[in-house]
């Protein structure tokens, strides 16, 4: 499924409310901070929140230190990849079945303004390289 402008935030928000185990994240900019201008990462960092207090495991990567410390304190584990040039993915797994990449940041201006466009893949099968590829970094 393509998702185009408000699209992805509206889809992202509705299966993070929906995981019911884990959610990995590869986020290049994230502006948790802007959530009081920006309605659409509002819900998202809500339903981040949410999903934390309900036991749900999410765990980020990111290239800022400082944004690896705000996103603690919605609940999410974070590692910060510094032997990488720069972590520039845009990358959501929930529960291993939903994998959201493309080109929308979590930002007022990625969601809301600009041209972005990501994909929403939905993984049936065992075997699931975006497991393995999320894994390898987090273990890095």
């Amino acid at each position: 499924m393509i998702l185009a402008g408000k699209q992805f935030a509206d889809i992202l928000q509705i299966e993070i409310t929906k995981a019911k185990h884990d959610i990995d994240m590869i986020v290049f900019c994230w502006t948790i901070w802007e959530e009081k201008k920006c309605e659409a990462l509002f819900k998202i960092n809500n339903a981040l929140r949410y999903a934390a207090r309900r036991g749900v495991n999410i765990k980020c990567l990111t290239g800022s230190e400082g944004l690896a410390r705000l996103a603690k304190d919605l609940g999410v584990k974070t590692k910060c990849l510094t032997n990488f040039k720069i972590v520039h993915a845009k990358f959501f797994l929930i529960d291993d079945k939903k994998l959201f990449i493309g080109s929308h940041n979590l930002t007022k201006s990625g969601l809301e303004s600009n041209l972005e466009c990501s994909a929403m893949i939905d993984y049936n099968e065992v075997d699931n390289q975006a497991r393995l590829f999320f894994e390898r970094l987090w273990k890095n």
